[in-house]
């Protein structure tokens, strides 16, 4: 420690977690990353609901971000004033919010918040549909479905965590219920594809298509969906003419409309 008038300089010795002296030019770099990062994070904590447990958050977030091979890449954007802003204010939220799903979501976490101005917009269907059908071309598309919903599910939730949705019944719920649309759409159509072309075209008593719609329920159907809401679904198959269940596939290996459809309905529940 130097004193200089009514000054103190204090020469502060930082080792890894052995004691040792940090000699790595990686490890030394990401040292100065995070000193640079926490100076600024820090002012920014009055702007927190909770600014104790905001830090702790942030520690582990950077655990998280030099563990990453593109971190460099990564801290360019969260040095932006309003990247970390918006991070003091969602890593501040509650132990749950972090504990439950934000420590879970690191790879979604990433992207969103390095995309502040992008929460401003909410995505409709359209536009919703648009980026899912390019995200399914290539790989597992269960994976990939997945992955595009957590990210959008995670998105959403910042939306409103950081008030971009207005109150909670005019658009937090409608973007959910949004996204549950997009999202069981395009499980149940891929899910179709793959074993229609097992079985073939299922027909109806009289050869017609027999046809496919599905039904959300309660709060899903209600366009009123919450934090802790369930999706209740209802698939409802064309029987024919005839008896419920009379027609069959068309395919190499025809099977009853019934079955052919409770195929579907089994795997886009898994699938989701």
């Amino acid at each position: 420690m130097i004193s200089a008038g009514a000054r103190v300089r204090d020469t502060l010795f930082v080792t890894d977690g052995r004691g040792a002296k940090i000699t790595s030019p990686e490890r030394q770099r990401e040292l100065r990353a995070a000193t640079v990062l926490i100076k600024h994070f820090t002012h920014l904590l009055p702007r927190s609901p909770n600014p104790e447990a905001a830090l702790t958050h942030f520690h582990e977030y950077l655990g998280e971000l030099f563990a990453r091979p593109s971190w460099p890449d990564e801290l360019a954007s969260l040095e932006r004033p309003e990247v970390l802003d918006a991070l003091a204010r969602l890593l501040g939220v509650s132990e749950f919010l972090w504990d439950d799903f934000l420590r879970m979501q690191y790879e979604n976490l990433f992207p969103v918040v390095a995309d502040v101005e992008g929460l401003g917009q909410a995505r409709g269907q359209d536009e919703l549909r648009s980026e899912l059908a390019a995200a399914l071309k290539g790989g597992d598309w269960r994976e990939r479905l997945n992955e595009f919903k957590d990210r959008e599910m995670f998105r959403i939730d910042m939306r409103h965590i950081l008030g971009q949705t207005g109150s909670f019944a005019a658009r937090f719920s409608v973007e959910l219920t949004d996204l549950v649309e997009v999202v069981v759409g395009a499980a149940a159509e891929q899910v179709e594809r793959e074993v229609r072309a097992q079985h073939g075209r299922p027909l109806d008593a009289d050869g017609n298509p027999a046809r496919l719609v599905v039904a959300g329920l309660g709060k899903c159907g209600g366009r009123e969906l919450g934090f802790a809401s369930d999706i209740e679904l209802m698939f409802v198959f064309d029987g024919g003419a005839a008896t419920a269940g009379a027609g069959e596939t068309d395919g190499p290996r025809p099977i009853g409309v019934p079955e052919y459809y409770e195929k579907v309905v089994v795997e886009t529940t898994r699938a989701i």
